[in-house]
């Protein structure tokens, strides 16, 4: 249910891929679209977990749920994705 919520919501805000290995979240949004600076502000304000974003190119967020629970990471990261 966690991974059709992530995927809804994704979709929902123009992301075309979200990827999950180990505990490294990749969040690809779709071809052109750039993430704006109040977006940016948005991910920072729903997670305390170490981000980074890629701004050239296809836009990308990373998130490191290293410190989540491994069961809990697609909830939190439905989360996440819900403040943004």
């Amino acid at each position: 249910i966690e991974a059709a919520a992530v995927k809804v919501l994704a979709a929902f805000k123009q992301i075309e891929k979200v990827s999950m290995k180990r505990a490294i979240v990749n969040i690809f949004f779709t071809e052109g679209r750039t993430i704006t600076r109040k977006e940016v502000e948005a991910f920072r304000r729903a997670t305390d977990q170490p981000l980074e974003f890629s701004l050239t190119g296809r836009s990308q967020v990373i998130l490191d749920l290293s410190q989540t629970k491994e069961s809990d990471r697609l909830a939190y990261l439905r989360g996440v994705l819900a403040k943004v």
